[in-house]
């Protein structure tokens, strides 16, 4: 079973808080072991100075080493580091301790023994110790609300006398006051980094979700086109990629709506241009099997119709075939060196019976012009608007066929003196199975999809074909074509 993956508001949303948190625990961490070392150098800095006090001051005892005069000595300046002190000899015997309970021992540590060894001439460490009477005192400055358990520093420093190292110095005294302020600071900040994500995630939250809000749109309007509904359109009023892609999706459905649009019409009237003459055909033979006596005559008359409706039915499939063919652009087309200057005067000529038979003139002004292109579908091109220009002009007129060049482009302009057109089907000739007249264009032979190959044909070569009219004195097509592709 698939497992439902979490939307993207909820993977954004979640990213952001982390990298959040994360900075805040980073800022919280830096905060704090910034001010603890901060302040435990300063105390450092002071308990050094009371041990160096206390080192000068024991000199003058040291020869005779009086307990009681040392112990005085080591009390005042224990005061002075609200702390303990002791004094080790160089063999590391205690034999001072202002508490008097290590007075003879020998203790160990880092710190006592780093000095004694002669490595250095102070050192520092840090300790949690038990909160007792034989430790330190309950009511030390720097124990704050201590109750059980507190952090001890162990400040040492040598005692040199004429350049001889006779022992070494201990103050043990509370730096809690320290670690509870550091401590403190750090909840505060806690406080603060959560009350400042819960801020965080609600706008972060709310801000995924309109973001997103705008993709679940978009998901709605794509699962409605996937179902055939071309019509739907998302808003456009967002911020700017959003309302760029809304632009560009309405963009693309309307194309979409529009090709469905001309596919369904164009499917419409190639059936009914397909079913006219099959229904002509079904109606006379019917009216041939019900009358098996009839004449010869109404049999050879019935029988041409039939032919012609036929015929009819194989233009408009051969039509068909060519839009097919055309709509898959000029990857179809076969590139070669045309003379078209021969090409159009070959036309004139295929098509000069049927001028003459109408008493209509052809006339031909050219120069030499060779291009690039598919000879086949240009002279489809060019015989479809001379012949539409013949059939489509009145008796005792002219049409004019003129090739010319103008920046590196072959002008070629078929011009009559027909019906002409209005705005209106200007707007529209070039739309598949569309007629000015439409009993004129069948009775004419026409299945209403010859501009539309026209128009492809010449666009698949590169050019564009433009087209001026007027109602009751003529039409005059333009076509450009490019020399060289």
């Amino acid at each position: 079973m698939r497992k439902n993956k979490p939307g993207l508001n909820i993977l954004l949303g979640v990213t952001y808080i982390l990298i959040v948190v994360a900075v805040l625990a980073i800022i919280t961490l830096s905060v704090t072991t910034y001010l603890g070392k901060y302040f435990l150098n300063i105390r450092y800095q002071e308990q050094t100075d009371t041990l160096k006090n206390c080192a000068s001051a024991l000199l003058p005892y040291m020869e005779d080493m009086d307990p009681d005069v040392v112990n005085g000595v080591l009390s005042d300046y224990a005061m002075a580091g609200k702390g303990r002190m002791l004094f080790i000899d160089q063999s590391g015997c205690v034999q001072a301790d202002t508490f008097s309970t290590l007075n003879g021992t020998m203790p160990y540590s880092e710190e006592i023994a780093s000095v004694l060894s002669g490595n250095q001439d102070t050192a520092v460490g840090y300790h949690k110790q038990t909160l007792s009477p034989t430790a330190i005192t309950k009511d030390n400055a720097y124990l704050n609300r201590s109750h059980g358990t507190f952090w001890a520093g162990y400040y040492t420093h040598a005692v040199i006398m004429s350049g001889e190292q006779k022992g070494v110095l201990v103050l043990s005294a509370p730096v809690q006051d320290i670690v509870e302020n550091v401590t403190s600071v750090a909840i505060w900040l806690s406080v603060f980094s959560l009350v400042f994500t819960i801020i965080v995630s609600a706008i972060t939250f709310y801000v995924s979700n309109n973001l997103t809000l705008s993709i679940r749109k978009f998901n709605r309007a794509i699962g409605k086109m996937s179902g055939g509904d071309f019509s739907t359109r998302v808003d456009e009023n967002e911020i700017a990629e959003f309302g760029e892609l809304a632009k560009a999706f309405n963009m693309m459905s309307e194309k979409l709506e529009n090709l469905d649009n001309s596919r369904n019409q164009f499917v419409s009237d190639a059936s009914h241009e397909l079913k006219t003459p099959l229904a002509s055909m079904k109606i006379l033979s019917e009216s041939l099997l019900s009358q098996p006596d009839a004449p010869k005559e109404l049999y050879q008359e019935f029988m041409g119709d039939i032919n012609n409706e036929v015929d009819r039915l194989s233009l408009v499939i051969n039509d068909l075939l060519t839009l097919v063919k055309t709509d898959k652009g000029a990857d179809t087309l076969i590139l070669g060196s045309v003379d078209l200057s021969k090409l159009i005067r070959k036309i004139t000529g295929t098509v000069a019976p049927l001028a003459r038979s109408k008493h209509i003139t052809v006339s031909y002004e050219y120069v030499d012009t060779t291009l690039q292109g598919d000879e086949l579908r240009l002279q489809q091109v060019f015989t479809n608007l001379i012949d539409n220009a013949i059939k489509y002009s009145p008796e005792n007129t002219v049409v004019k066929v003129t090739l010319s060049q103008s920046q590196g482009n072959a002008v070629v302009t078929v011009e009559d003196q027909g019906i002409g057109m209005s705005n209106d089907d200007l707007n529209h000739i070039f739309e598949r199975f569309y007629r000015v007249d439409k009993g004129r264009s069948r009775q004419a032979g026409g299945t209403g999809l010859g501009l539309s190959i026209v128009k492809q044909i010449v666009e698949q070569h590169g050019g564009n074909i433009d087209v001026k009219s007027v109602l009751s004195e003529g039409t005059t097509f333009t076509i450009t074509l490019p020399l060289s592709r």
